[in-house]
């Protein structure tokens, strides 16, 4: 009798086991995705970031224009000056 309940107390010990690394599989499985999740977030950081960056090339490169088209302007009304001083 002692040995059957050793070997139900032994099988209820397994039992526990099977419980623990299955809890464990699924903490594993849940650091996985919430670290799956962190780099998702992150990539999209980063997208937002570049196009952010991307923007922010276009609007000066569209200040460079307005700036090249300015110095421009003011090239050509010293031209026009310069013509009715002469």
């Amino acid at each position: 009798k002692r040995t059957g309940k050793s070997e139900s107390n032994y099988e209820s010990e397994a039992i526990d086991t099977l419980f623990e690394s299955r809890y464990e599989s699924e903490a594993i499985d849940t650091l996985l995705e919430s670290n799956h999740e962190s780099k998702t977030i992150d990539t999209l950081v980063e997208s937002s970031y570049e196009s952010e960056t991307i923007e922010t090339l276009v609007e000066s490169n569209h200040e460079s224009e307005t700036i090249n088209t300015l110095v421009e302007r003011n090239y050509k009304s010293e031209a026009i000056n310069t013509l009715s001083e002469s």
